[in-house]
């Protein structure tokens, strides 16, 4: 008999989207016996790392430590992330993981799983293990990986179907491990690579979007909420009566639904039409052929605090919000077309044209032109943090800051308490199950309104409140009814 990782469900390379959330559950199963831990899970998020989009099922422990396990959208393990210490940061988002594990192959991952984990102690900036034990036992023999262990059943007479049924092999490996040939392909003997945390950036949930558009919503009476001021500077920039807008603070509270709604239903623009978005980092040239493709647009800036820490692209946007009659912005290198001063947006698109059909019908950009739209940028960072970038880019813009102290915060989410749902991390035939309990709501909210959740946010200086703060809670109290609390630091 062969003796595997029979825990396991993760055998091959690419799993079922249907049957990611159970694999995750597997492997922080393995990880709570291993560890004497208890991952419980916090959400799954839609999100993206280096070149993939990813979905990441974030599991933490009262301890401080979180896991995420990360998966591609179509459903191929990639990773797991670890945290030392969990924590959000105050955009309401939370930080890269210290560590991340990597596998050489998917279908061996389970296998070298506990080598990874005892390597993951201590480690400093990476390590590599090429060799990791995979052990099988037949006959009463223990026999080290698939190859060793397929010659020893050759030789004593088992057919080639048993062979490939019991170490699940495809019939082009047992022949060669038959025919004398090593062909252990990188993965098979189980390798893994532990590195530093790699960066990641995490979309909003569908319960946080719609919380923060119920907040928004909710009329509140006081006088340091200042949303009714956003809708006049919006309303400014969208009109083009201002050609920009800086809106800064605490991440959370509606600034991005805020924006769109006066664009909407104040003005009536159109998103596509009359307005765009670009979010995430970009390079300053990505940019530069943004603000050219949009050059008449209300264009906004959401979450791009990149743009505030390059240099190239602060010598763009400064450019394009120009106090002048005319404001021409400038990209010549070998990437773009030259055209002549003076022309106008029709020229400049024949000119690209030409060129264009010339050279293989590329995309291409011009060396210049006119920006004539108008910019609002909606960023976490503190109008202090970008006057330190660019003093010069705050002087052509209009701005303000929308940071409620955390009483307001509260009281504003209480008063939207009873519109508030939330759902379940994990999806039914890919639709969302409301988990939405209101006697944990009003339990949760009680929780946060009292001394020991006050307690927490005086220890914790960066800390900022929104609506991601209960619907964390809710979500752990759902997970664990009696030990949530436990918790809650995380979860802020």
């Amino acid at each position: 008999m062969i003796v595997g990782f029979k825990d396991f469900l993760v055998t091959e390379a690419k799993v079922a989207p249907k049957n990611t959330d159970r694999t995750a559950d597997t492997i922080v199963r393995y990880f709570n016996s291993k560890l004497k831990r208890s991952y419980v899970l916090m959400d799954v998020f839609e999100g993206i790392k280096g070149d993939n989009k990813i979905l990441q099922a974030v599991y933490i422990d009262p301890s401080g430590s979180a896991l995420g396990i990360n998966f591609k959208t179509s459903g191929e393990f990639l990773s797991i992330s670890y945290w030392n210490k969990f924590k959000m940061n105050s955009d309401g988002r939370w930080g890269n993981p210290d560590k991340e594990i990597k596998f050489s192959s998917s279908e061996s991952f389970a296998k070298v799983l506990p080598a990874a984990i005892d390597e993951l102690t201590g480690v400093k900036e990476s390590v590599r293990v090429d060799e990791v034990l995979n052990t099988y036992k037949y006959n009463g023999v223990t026999y080290n990986g698939k190859r060793d262990t397929a010659l020893a059943m050759k030789s004593n007479g088992e057919s080639d179907y048993r062979i490939m049924q019991m170490l699940n092999i495809p019939a082009n490996k047992l022949r060669k491990f038959i025919e004398g040939t090593n062909a252990a392909e990188a993965g098979e003997d189980g390798t893994f690579e532990i590195t530093a945390g790699e960066p990641q950036r995490m979309a909003e949930r569908d319960d946080v979007s719609n919380a923060v558009k119920l907040f928004e919503e909710t009329e509140y009476a006081d006088p340091a909420v200042v949303f009714d001021q956003l809708d006049v500077l919006v309303k400014s920039v969208g009109e083009g009566v201002n050609p920009a807008l800086i809106i800064t603070g605490q991440g959370g509270i509606g600034k991005s639904f805020g924006v769109g709604r006066v664009l909407k239903e104040v003005l009536g623009l159109v998103k596509g039409e009359d307005y765009v978005i670009m979010k995430g980092s970009n390079s300053s040239y990505a940019m530069y052929r943004f603000l050219y493709n949009n050059y008449n647009k209300t264009i906004i800036f959401d979450d791009c605090d990149s743009v505030f820490g390059d240099k190239d692209s602060l010598n763009v946007l400064k450019a394009v919000l120009d106090s002048g009659a005319e404001r021409i912005v400038s990209w010549d290198t070998a990437g773009t077309v030259p055209v002549k001063t003076g022309m106008s947006h029709e020229q400049i698109e024949q000119e690209l044209a030409a060129y264009s059909a010339a050279h293989g019908n590329k995309p291409v950009i011009p060396s210049q032109f006119e920006f004539e739209g108008s910019i609002i940028f909606i960023s976490n960072m503190t109008r202090k943090q970008i006057e330190a970038k660019d003093a010069a880019l705050l002087t052509r813009c209009l701005s303000i800051d929308i940071t409620l102290s955390q009483e307001d915060t509260i009281n504003r989410i209480k008063t939207c308490l009873p519109g508030i749902r939330y759902y379940a991390a994990k999806k039914v035939e890919g639709r969302p199950v409301d988990i939405t309990n209101e006697e944990d709501k009003r339990e949760v909210m009680e929780y946060m309104m009292g001394t020991e959740f006050r307690s927490i946010l005086s220890r914790k200086s960066q800390a900022q409140v929104s609506f991601r703060t209960l619907i964390n809670l809710c979500k752990l109290k759902a997970s664990d009814p009696v030990n949530w609390k436990s918790c809650a630091e995380l979860a802020i």
